[in-house]
């Protein structure tokens, strides 16, 4: 906890107390420990590498995280309420659930860097358990919340946990239908259509569950923003091919009005500072500086000011969330490297 909890020191990407736990992990490693709490500590780690931008050590670390989970019968957990040969009290159960939830989440979002590499997790199957609702899992109410499953719909009273799995599922699936086959009998674009509907709907729930709470940045909202743009653009699929006509301007719809809301973002980053930077996750990264590309090539095409102002401020929000991530500060030299080069 206390190594996720400091901001980033120039000089210093990896302090010895990060590379003090990587030993500790080999160790307990070593030694055939298994051991809940050695697993989330896993999870931990893989954030802090994430969000400050190590690699290949996040997707790594991912990886270890899969087998030793699985190790542990954590996969169990979401399949079924009561689990015999895992053991425990409900809310002990709830707790694997949820840390396995949360291995899945960062394993679909480690891989939008470089989407041609393939997720450790299957998707879960459609039954799988989602964890309760936030507010009742931190006051110990287990048995108030009512079972949710991963093909339930949207709802605000799921929480906002539950929705950053159904998000991350999701992307897991534009992650398999952009390495599928080419079109067979209209069935690629019909799934296509399908998977943008229902990212669309879970945005919206997440946007309504953000505003009732008077959270600004939504982990479930910027993951759907952030598998859109990649269902939607061809060119960062494998062996693209280019896209036809209408798939351009559908992408250049679709970025428009998602760069809108990050730029929007941007601006309270700016505003608000360190205080909201301290709240953001860093799986909020992406999809702003996709923003930016696109922000980039807009007025590299047209010259206008008003695209090349919003540019400035998603670089500008970035550098604002860069004092608490790293990966931030990684994602701003692209961008200016991007810039200079004419590369967008």
């Amino acid at each position: 906890m206390k190594l996720l909890a400091e901001s980033p020191h120039a000089s210093d990407t990896q302090p010895p107390i990060y590379h003090s736990i990587k030993t500790a992990f080999l160790l307990a490693e070593s030694s055939g420990i298994l051991s809940l709490r050695v697993f989330q500590v896993m999870i931990l780690v893989t954030i802090y590498e994430l969000g400050h931008a190590i690699y290949p050590a996040a997707y790594l670390t991912i990886g270890t995280c899969a087998r030793y989970g699985t190790a542990l019968g954590l996969n169990k957990t979401v399949e079924q309420f009561d689990t015999p040969s895992i053991g425990g009290s409900e809310r002990e159960l709830e707790e694997k659930r949820r840390s396995w939830w949360a291995v899945i989440v960062l394993d679909r979002f480690v891989n939008l860097g470089c989407s041609d590499n393939a997720c450790m997790f299957e998707n879960p199957s459609a039954d799988s358990i989602l964890p309760i609702n936030d507010d009742l899992w931190d006051r110990g109410d287990e048995a108030c919340s009512p079972a949710h499953r991963l093909s339930s719909p949207p709802i605000e009273s799921m929480g906002r946990f539950s929705l950053t799995v159904q998000a991350s599922i999701l992307l897991g699936k534009v992650f398999r239908h952009t390495h599928e086959s080419p079109e067979v009998d209209g069935f690629k674009a019909q799934e296509a259509r399908s998977l943008e509907n229902t990212l669309v709907a879970l945005t919206n729930v997440s946007l309504q569950e953000g505003r009732s709470r008077g959270i600004v940045l939504c982990s479930p909202t910027t993951i759907c923003f952030s598998a859109r743009l990649l269902l939607h653009d061809s060119e960062r699929r494998p062996g693209n091919t280019g896209a036809d006509i209408t798939d351009r301007f559908r992408y250049q719809e679709i970025s428009s009005d998602i760069a809108a809301y990050m730029r929007s973002l941007a601006e309270a980053l700016k505003s608000r500072g360190y205080r909201l930077a301290e709240e953001a996750s860093p799986l909020c990264l992406e999809a702003m500086y996709r923003s930016g590309i696109m922000y980039a090539r807009r007025y590299s095409e047209t010259s206008d000011l008003e695209d090349l102002h919003a540019f400035d401020i998603i670089v500008a929000g970035l550098q604002v969330m860069s004092t608490r991530w790293r990966l931030a500060a990684c994602y701003n030299k692209l961008l200016e490297a991007r810039k200079i080069t004419g590369i967008l």
